[in-house]
């Protein structure tokens, strides 16, 4: 009997420590259940004068909302030589001027925006949103949309160089072929 205690002490801890540690992922898992996320997407038309975005979010609650933003790189200069330079402090975990030209400390100075406001969810906290901008064929080489979770305390208005970037959203960048952005 003395040799099956030692058993009996590994079963108990085995078991505790599995308790410990489903109690641990269920956690986990109710926090990310619960957590707002925006997504956008966005397409040119074959002529280059139509942008369609599509903005959908979930689990948005408290009064919380999304607020979206349209920039437009213009088309010259070129983005190559409008990013000469920009890079030489980055990190190796963030985006080149040329993959994030209208984002903080690149160009953002010279973008334009297109458009930018709030969307606020429906009774379920969702938001299924398509927006139509007309732009003019050959004013810009790339388009860059971001659409982020606020609550009362963050966000409100456009991004500034000295903002912090909001974690929950998404961004994407439409990259204008020449043939359209050469007019």
């Amino acid at each position: 009997m003395q040799g099956s205690r030692p058993t009996i002490v590994f079963l108990t801890a085995g078991v505790t420590l599995i308790g410990i540690s489903a109690y641990g992922a269920m956690r986990l898992e109710t926090a990310s259940q619960r957590s707002a996320s925006a997504q956008v997407a966005a397409t040119l038309n074959s002529s280059g004068s139509a942008l369609t975005v599509h903005l959908t979010a979930s689990k948005v609650e408290g009064g919380g909302y999304i607020w979206i933003s349209v920039e437009g790189l213009p088309a010259k200069p070129p983005i190559k030589d409008a990013c000469a330079g920009i890079d030489s402090t980055l990190t190796a975990d963030q985006a080149t001027c040329e993959e994030d030209p209208c984002g903080p400390h690149r160009l953002q100075a010279s973008c334009v925006y297109l458009m930018d406001g709030s969307i606020a969810p429906d009774a379920s906290g969702a938001v299924d949103n398509t927006i139509d901008l007309p732009i003019k064929p050959g004013e810009f080489q790339a388009i860059d949309i971001r659409a982020s979770v606020c609550t009362s305390s963050s966000c409100g208005g456009p991004i500034q160089n000295t903002d912090p970037i909001p974690t929950e959203g998404s961004r994407v960048d439409v990259q204008i072929p020449t043939s359209t952005s050469t007019g």
